[in-house]
């Protein structure tokens, strides 16, 4: 996409501008890539003395290293997450409760099996010696 608008006839100002905006691109990136396959885009905004709000938006394709799309603009163009939190491992708490139970469980079952087999072969052997 395209904004027609300019920043400034100011070298100067467009000097800052690009600055701010670049300051902006490169936190984009270092998160997308900080998260790794987790998520695979990110968005922000910064603002400088005499600048309106500039609103980032940075997205990676599966590959890391193939693609990379970004828009930026002096709106907000993007929906606002209600909550930042990190990211959150592949991991669920209900699947790390699966794999600590069930292994846990074969084990016991595994054991009360073998103690009871031993008891039968027990038992067995003494019938045996009882009817000789």
């Amino acid at each position: 996409m395209w904004n027609p608008g300019n920043v400034s006839s100011s070298t100067d100002t467009v000097a800052r501008y690009f600055r701010v905006l670049r300051s902006l691109l490169d936190n984009l990136k270092s998160r997308t890539v900080a998260c790794g396959s987790l998520q695979n885009f990110a968005t922000g905004n910064v603002s400088a003395p005499s600048f309106r709000p500039i609103y980032g938006l940075e997205e990676r394709g599966t590959n890391l290293g193939t693609s990379c799309n970004f828009r930026f603009e002096d709106y907000l163009f993007y929906d606002v997450p209600t909550a930042s939190s990190p990211p959150t491992s592949a991991t669920s708490p209900k699947r790390t409760v699966i794999i600590a139970v069930v292994p846990s469980v074969v084990v016991v079952v595994l054991i009360v099996s073998t103690c009871a087999c031993l008891r039968v072969r027990e038992a067995k052997k003494k019938v045996r010696r009882k009817l000789k």
